[in-house]
């Protein structure tokens, strides 16, 4: 695992972070997780999707606030990364889904995600935040 702490920059904006992220991405031999760590409201999420666009990726992102009891809800988790896998859908398919489709096809990703999981070709493994990350195995 290679990273960055948001906290530790030194200049100012985040260059000193895109620039270590596009070294990591350059480099064939790095460890296949870039790990950003930092306080509460230094930009990690704002940093993640800079470095995601760079890959041409996008990033589903949610934030448990521990003043707003809502987000740490399964429900509200679940309702709020579903309206964020619908907006790629579009990208993913060509043609307009129904309800029924868009269901169906969440849940044959999460299958499917699972299924690589359990035939050993991702690793699963709990952050210090309480979230489930899937990583390639290489």
């Amino acid at each position: 695992m290679i990273g960055v702490s948001a906290a530790s920059g030194t200049g100012t904006g985040r260059a000193w972070a895109v620039e270590a992220f596009q070294a990591w991405a350059r480099d064939a031999e790095a460890s296949p997780i870039f790990f950003i760590a930092g306080p509460h409201g230094m930009g990690k999420s704002a940093l993640a999707e800079r470095c995601a666009s760079l890959l041409g990726q996008r990033v589903l992102r949610y934030t448990l606030e521990a003043e707003d009891a809502d987000t740490l809800e399964p429900r509200t988790f679940v309702e709020t990364l579903a309206r964020q896998i619908a907006d790629i859908l579009p990208v993913l398919f060509t043609r307009a889904l129904d309800l029924h489709q868009k269901t169906f096809a969440m849940g044959e990703a999460v299958a499917h995600l699972h299924a690589l999981w359990y035939q050993g070709r991702l690793r699963r493994s709990l952050d210090h935040d309480g979230v489930y990350r899937f990583a390639a195995v290489v």
